[in-house]
C-alpha cells in the first residue's frame, strides 16, 4: 500500500508556534516523530491512558535520539 504524507493542523498559542518555527529542524522532526508514534497507537484502537502514553512515546523518543538531557535542554532553552 503506498501512503501518501498527509498534513493536519493543530491549534496552539502563538507563543508555542514561535517556538516550534524557530526549534532547529532536528528537534522540529522529533515533535512530528513524537507526534506520529501517538497517532498511530490511536490507528491501532490502542486507547492508552496518559501516562502509559507518554511513558511508551518517550521511550521511542528516547531510542530516536530524544534524551530527557535534550527535552530539558530544549525547555530550557524557550525560558
Amino acid at each position: 500500500m503506498n501512503m501518501l504524507p498527509a498534513t493536519i493542523e493543530i491549534p496552539v498559542p502563538p507563543d508555542l508556534l514561535r517556538a516550534y518555527e524557530t526549534a532547529p529542524s532536528e528537534e522540529q522532526e522529533k515533535l512530528r516523530l513524537w507526534v506520529v508514534l501517538y497517532l498511530q497507537r490511536l490507528a491501532q484502537g490502542k486507547r492508552l491512558t496518559l501516562l502509559s502514553a507518554m511513558e511508551r512515546l518517550s521511550n521511542e523518543a528516547e531510542k530516536s535520539g530524544l534524551t530527557s538531557e535534550v527535552l530539558e535542554e530544549i525547555l530550557r532553552d524557550d525560558d
